[in-house]
């Protein structure tokens, strides 16, 4: 942090307003460039805002340019929010669609970028890379700020046989595809 940021323990009144805009739009989590024209406010300091409410725990960093809410737990929400086009996918949306009895230890994204694994908030996230033609049969779950994009059951179950390591094992994915409810009929 730069020596002419300023910090008080205080809330000044431009952090407690910015803060009541987040709660009045129903933001939780943002980008950087993106916030000022959700919340319909500019600021001349917005840095210098967001660096105090980081430094006074009112809202966390989740990567350069990427905040919430300190009280956001939703790690699929944020596993897609920090990679273009990620969706849950493989042994998280297997149990996401109540196919495994098993919870895995990791958060599983697709997307067809590359993004290093990382650890967010004591979350294990594993970013797998796709081919953009890949990216298929993505529905939303959730609503506003809260939504994410998934797998849909029979694009999660080719996917897992695809690359069965991230599956939870093959024990887990044939139990998953005996219970599945697949379709036969569903386009792309």
């Amino acid at each position: 942090m730069a020596d002419s940021v300023y910090i008080s323990s205080n809330l000044t009144s431009i952090q407690l307003e910015f803060m009541k805009l987040l709660d009045e739009y129903e933001i939780d989590i943002f980008r950087f460039e993106e916030i000022e024209k959700k919340i319909n406010r500019k600021f001349s300091n917005l840095n210098e805002v967001l660096e105090n409410l980081v430094h006074k725990k009112l809202i966390s960093r989740i990567e350069r340019g990427k905040f919430c809410k300190v009280n956001f737990p939703d790690e699929f929400v944020i596993g897609t929010f920090i990679t273009r086009k990620g969706a849950v996918a493989y042994w998280s949306a297997l149990n996401l669609h109540g196919l495994a009895e098993q919870f895995p230890n990791t958060v599983f994204i697709q997307t067809p970028y590359k993004k290093n694994d990382k650890t967010i908030f004591g979350t294990d996230y594993k970013f797998v890379k796709i081919s953009d033609s890949k990216r298929t049969r993505i529905s939303k779950e959730g609503y506003g700020n809260h939504s994410y994009a998934i797998t849909d059951v029979e694009k999660t179950i080719v996917d897992c046989f695809d690359l069965p390591q991230y599956s939870g094992g093959y024990a887990e994915l044939v139990r998953a595809f005996a219970n599945a409810k697949l379709s036969g009929e569903k386009n792309n």
